[in-house]
């Protein structure tokens, strides 16, 4: 790895990091990153690209290589999710919020207060206001010593956390790259764009590619016209949102209406995706959102006892827990091999080429996993509940990221708690009320908006790595030193913000996010819950089925549902893609229907063409808000 190239990702991380909290709640355009395809990522690698080109056709030196490119790609992606929801973004608010939302209406104070050790939140008044309040003054200081201790303590706890993830990727990482052959769909794009040109050309043939300008063309079109009607409102519109559910008033159908609401939106990247997937699982995604519309129909229709989202996000639940299963049966004989590797060294085992010796990846993961249960431990959880909310986790961060790296899912959810399989379970009371306290926190910032998730931003940076050459070993080194960059500007970029513009003025709802989980806990402290035994049945249903399209999948060539689609249907995901999925899946069967694969190849140019296209006119308007203080959003990020 040169010198130069880190150089500019260590750069670019702070850039990006300063820049991200700005733009995405204040300014409140296109998020910089808020999926596994961040536009940051896609706009330095596209400077970087034509930079290279200015450099080859002037013959001034030598541009970028590819393989510099990719280390500053995987650099890029790694650290852009800190200052959003991956981090920053849930866990200060989160940190704020108890001390300052405190009231005698929600008796917070005596409820929650006692469970939270000094050192897990900011208990300064003054500081929580200036947090959520603001200043006149936009040279306010950040009061650093009522965050300094909780920042270091949460901070420890999302360092294991990332460390657990990198060695837990490394350890799959042969089995989903060369053994299972995951296709990785979402790195198409940037591994195109970062290919050497041919000799005597200063742009590789992605660029030279009509049907890519093509297009490219067309969201740009598309999104300039619609954002000069942002600016100039007497401009026409092109509509890319359509209400279905208008028709739907009476009862049961206007569950309709009910999140997640039956709405056609479209996205010219998530049409250029879809075609990219294999048509099981595009057909899946959309085909199970219209499938749990229509049971909320039927719940509602004949009365049955538990709500409607209540009962398809335990179905989620289910399912997840068997492609969890599944996913780790599918590697059990690499997992074996990892483990005689890392307790009894054999030379038929070759782990030199991976991006940790198989020894360390499985002592990292190990320790990383005890250090967040005993930095739990230590703020007051049970250490046997810490454990299993842990293992739950990684268990639903390795499903979560096969639909990513395999799906082409660059907007995930799961929409629960790793805790809640144990409250359904069990009941709140056996739980517990310390536990349901400070889990609170943790859960909340790391293990709920799995749309940021670190595991397949490092799984992308393995196989891009594979491409370009990389020495893997050189990824620990790369990544490691991006995240802790990345988490310091993350926070000095989010608090300065808030304490300047004030975090209720910010799209934080007026502090919902983070008041959300700390009401949860607190009204299960004012009302204990026992087994929730149709929540429990819905698991079942969830995981019986799930198994059923399993099976079917192992044994019917013919069988086209995909349990990618049942697993996140019950989440906003599906709301934001659905239908663009749908018009991606029904233009690819059309043209291999009537063309073959042959004209299906021939027009995937047309496609990467839409992806990179929306993106790149997403950072034009990102730039031109940053400027303007105008924005104009219109990427799936919710």
């Amino acid at each position: 790895m040169s010198t130069r190239a880190l150089l500019i990702g260590i750069a670019w991380v702070i850039i990006q990091n300063m820049i991200a909290p700005y733009n995405n709640y204040y300014i409140r355009g296109s998020s910089l990153s808020g999926n596994h395809f961040p536009v940051a990522s896609v706009f330095i690698l596209t400077l970087l690209c034509l930079t290279n080109a200015v450099i080859r056709k002037s013959r001034l030196g030598k541009g970028l290589t590819s393989r510099e490119l990719a280390a500053i790609w995987i650099m890029s992606a790694v650290a852009i999710s800190l200052p959003s929801w991956g981090l920053a973004a849930f866990l200060l608010p989160l940190l704020a919020s108890p001390a300052y939302f405190a009231t005698p209406e929600n008796d917070w104070e005596a409820l929650l207060m006692p469970y939270l050790p000094r050192w897990t939140i900011v208990w300064d008044k003054k500081a929580t206001s200036g947090f959520w309040e603001g200043s006149l003054f936009s040279a306010a200081p950040i009061p650093w010593d009522a965050w300094i201790r909780p920042l270091l303590f949460w901070s420890g706890f999302a360092i294991a956390c990332y460390l657990a993830t990198y060695c837990l990727s490394s350890i799959l990482r042969r089995q989903w790259v060369e053994r299972e052959r995951f296709t990785f769909p979402l790195v198409r794009v940037p591994v195109e764009m970062m290919r050497k040109p041919r000799v005597g050309s200063a742009l590789n043939d992605f660029f030279k590619n009509r049907l890519i300008w093509l297009g490219i063309a067309i969201p740009v079109f598309l999104h300039t016209v619609n954002g000069l009607h942002r600016f100039v409102p007497s401009t026409p519109e092109i509509p890319t949102r359509f209400n279905l559910y208008a028709p739907f008033t009476e009862r049961p159908w206007v569950v309709m209406r009910w999140w997640p609401a039956v709405i056609m939106m479209i996205f010219p990247s998530v049409i250029g995706v879809s075609y990219i997937l294999p048509l099981e699982i595009s057909f899946s995604f959309w085909f199970f959102f219209l499938f749990f519309k229509l049971q909320y129909v039927f719940i509602v229709a004949f009365s049955i006892p538990i709500g409607p989202w209540t009962c398809a996000s335990r179905q989620s639940m289910g399912s997840i827990l068997v492609i969890a299963a599944f996913t780790l049966w599918m590697a059990r004989r690499h997992i074996g091999q990892v483990i005689r590797r890392a307790f009894a060294p054999s030379k038929e085992i070759d782990d030199s080429n991976e991006p940790l010796p198989y020894r360390w990846a499985l002592w990292g993961f190990i320790s990383g996993l005890s250090m967040m249960s005993l930095l739990c431990y230590w703020a007051g959880v049970s250490l046997h509940i810490a454990f299993a909310i842990m293992i739950i986790f990684f268990m639903i961060s390795i499903v979560m990221t096969w639909m990513v790296v395999n799906g082409g899912m660059f907007l995930v959810q799961a929409p629960f708690y790793p805790s809640d399989y144990l409250v359904i379970t069990m009941g709140s009371r056996a739980v517990g009320h310390t536990n349901l306290v400070v889990l609170s926190i943790p859960q909340h910032a790391l293990m709920r908006s799995w749309g940021e998730l670190m595991m397949p931003h490092i799984m992308h940076g393995f196989k891009i790595s594979e491409t370009f050459g990389i020495k893997r070993r050189d990824l620990a080194l790369m990544i490691g030193l991006a995240i802790l960059v990345g988490m310091g500007v993350a926070y000095y970029s989010t608090l300065r913000l808030a304490y300047t513009k004030g975090a209720l003025n910010l799209s934080y709802r007026g502090g919902w996010y983070s008041r959300a989980p700390f009401r949860m806990a607190s009204s299960f402290i004012q009302n204990p819950r026992g087994v929730a035994w149709g929540e429990f049945a819905s698991i079942i249903i969830g995981m019986f089925f799930t198994g059923i399209m399993l099976f079917m999948r192992t044994r019917f060539l013919w069988w086209s549902l995909h349990p990618i689609g049942y697993a996140v249907g019950a989440s906003y995901a599906p709301y934001y893609l659905w239908s663009s999925l749908f018009l991606g899946w029904l233009i690819k069967y059309v043209v291999i229907k009537l063309g073959g694969l042959r004209y299906y190849r021939s027009l995937m140019p047309l496609f990467l063409g839409l992806i990179f296209g929306d993106y790149i006119i997403a950072a034009v308007w990102i730039i031109i808000g940053l400027i303007t203080g105008v924005s104009y959003h219109f990427l799936p990020v919710p």
